[in-house]
């Protein structure tokens, strides 16, 4: 029989006022074969805990849709076997994405140990000046 391979848990806050439709897709890094893609509504302050992600080197992308001025937001983070939780905050203005990983090995505590993700604009004609913090 096969190994099992590990999975990694997502958690979608909304601090939204009002209600967004969120896509969600990674893909293999290796391969660029899609791992998962799954849509849904979060309505202003739902909690959503979405189908768990495979334990791979994958890019995961996130886009928040509904926008009143028809933009989307994108946003994209790396996991890893490594990763323990993705972590996904929806605002009125912005959409966050956390990826928590396993320093355990080295002793380190995870608290400290997380991703932010990389902004991607897909609106034509506007450029943004994001950091992480």
């Amino acid at each position: 029989m096969g190994s099992v391979q590990g999975v990694i848990p997502m958690e979608i806050h909304s601090e939204a006022s009002r209600s967004y439709n969120i896509q969600i897709q990674a893909y293999e890094r290796k391969t660029n074969r899609q791992t998962y893609d799954h849509s849904f509504a979060v309505t202003p302050g739902e909690n959503v805990q979405p189908e768990h992600l495979s334990a791979v080197n994958q890019s995961l992308q996130i886009v928040k849709h509904g926008e009143e001025d028809g933009q989307e937001t994108v946003r994209e983070v790396s996991i890893s076997g490594e990763t323990e939780l993705v972590l996904v905050t929806i605002t009125d203005d912005d959409l966050e994405i956390e990826a928590r990983y396993d320093e355990t090995e080295t002793g380190v505590p995870n608290s400290n140990n997380t991703t932010n993700e990389t902004a991607t604009n897909e609106t034509p004609n506007e450029t943004t000046n994001e950091t992480d913090e």
